[in-house]
């Protein structure tokens, strides 16, 4: 019976080295893997401005265009034309049929996206007769006022025209023109004065992710 016993013990011994030895078997065989790592968001910039040629830079302050930005002809003179970064204002005096006066400025875009114009506001006149009556039939008939992409001005600037990032550039000119479309006799022709103004022009543009980055 004692001899039963002491068998029975060393077995339960060797079974509780043996589950022991396993342990020690299996921590050695322990890895532990790490990752570390860091980002950085860089800060970036929305940067789109008139100015008077491609080489001039943003100024808050508005700026006279030169002689160079302004063409004339017949008797049409350029009496106000200047702009800032957002803002262009612009005078003339229209008087002989065939008048017209063209101005000439770019659209910058400095920033880290490529843009592309959301939309337009179509430019409309307002006439008026010196003694303040409506003279909104005349300009209608008469008059052409627009902004255009092309030195012709025959094609309007429009939506989903685009400027690339990193100092893309587009060539606008705004055009006001009396047309020679008079009557031979010359009785549709201005007894008096036409004060014509224009309205607010908005170009609004926004983030494209489509275009393709030439620049």
């Amino acid at each position: 019976m004692e001899r039963k016993r002491g068998t029975t013990v060393a077995v339960v011994a060797a079974l509780i080295i043996a589950v022991v030895s396993l342990g020690i078997a299996f921590a050695a065989f322990s890895t532990t893997l790490t990752i570390n790592g860091s980002a950085t968001v860089q800060a970036t910039s929305w940067n789109i401005f008139f100015a008077p040629s491609k080489a001039d830079e943003k100024s808050s302050t508005p700026v006279a265009l030169t002689t160079d930005n302004i063409t004339t002809t017949g008797t049409a003179a350029s009496t106000q034309a200047d702009l800032s970064a957002s803002t262009f204002t612009w005078a003339a005096t229209l008087k002989t049929p065939g008048d017209s006066v063209r101005y000439t400025f770019v659209a910058r875009n400095t920033g880290d996206y490529n843009a592309k114009i959301r939309s337009i506001v179509a430019p409309q006149l307002t006439c008026e007769f010196a003694d303040k009556t409506t003279a909104q039939t005349f300009c209608n008939n008469h008059v052409t006022y627009g902004v255009y992409k092309d030195a012709a001005c025959t094609q309007p600037v429009a939506a989903n025209d685009t400027l690339t990032k990193a100092d893309g550039y587009a060539t606008y000119y705004v055009k006001v023109e009396l047309l020679n479309n008079f009557a031979e006799n010359g009785s549709d022709l201005p007894t008096q004065n036409v004060n014509i103004t224009s309205n607010t022009i908005s170009v609004i543009y926004e983030q494209d992710g489509n275009a393709v980055t030439t620049p």
